[in-house]
This record gives structure tokens, C-alpha cells and sequence, in this order.
């Protein structure tokens, strides 16, 4: 028979194994979500292109242009979900390295 400390490991071993798994199928999904969003990003590029155009010795003043504000928006969106995505992956990483730590701390006094 086994006591109640031994179930008690028992119990918390298996809780960890499924968190693992969990976080395992989470991370699969969002790297199948940024293959496709490359993908899509790709047949976008390739779908709005105009092809090769000779490039003026003043690019950077062609964003003055009236018809540059639609690249001016996608370039400030694709800043802003960059940096959201950035921010989460940061905060998804703490809460992992927390989580070991805790594990580490309970196994020491254990």
C-alpha cells in the first residue's frame, strides 16, 4: 500500500506531465499559426506586387507621396502585432520559468 506522501507524488508528477503536454501541443499550434501567416504574408507580397520597378535615388522621400499611406499602415500594424507577439512569447517564458523553479523548490523540500 501506498501512503499518502507517495500518492500525493504520485498525483503531482502526473499533473506535470499533462501541463507538459499541453504547453507541447500549444507551442506545435502556434508554430503551425506562423507558418501560415508567413504563407499568407508571402502570396500577399507576391499577389500585390507590381513587379521590378526602377528605384528612384530618393526612396525614402517616395512615403511623402499621396498613395503611400497604405504601406505607412501595414508597416505600423506589422510593428504593433510584432511587438504583441514579442510581449506574449516574454510573458509565456516567465510563467514556464516560474512554474520549473517552483517545481525545483517543492522537490528540494521534499
Amino acid at each position: 500500500m501506498r501512503d499518502h506522501r507517495e500518492r500525493l507524488a504520485l498525483l503531482h508528477r502526473r499533473t506535470d506531465e499533462i501541463r507538459l503536454s499541453r504547453d507541447a501541443a500549444s507551442l506545435f499550434m502556434q508554430g503551425a499559426g506562423c507558418a501560415v501567416l508567413f504563407i499568407l504574408l508571402a502570396l500577399t507580397v507576391g499577389m500585390y506586387s507590381g513587379g521590378a520597378e526602377p528605384v528612384s535615388l530618393y526612396t525614402g522621400a517616395s512615403l511623402l507621396d499621396e498613395n503611400a499611406g497604405g504601406y505607412v499602415l501595414v508597416a505600423v500594424i506589422a510593428f504593433m502585432a510584432g511587438a504583441a507577439v514579442t510581449a506574449y512569447l516574454i510573458k509565456r517564458r516567465n510563467i514556464t520559468k516560474n512554474r520549473t523553479t517552483e517545481k525545483e523548490n517543492n522537490n528540494e523540500s521534499n
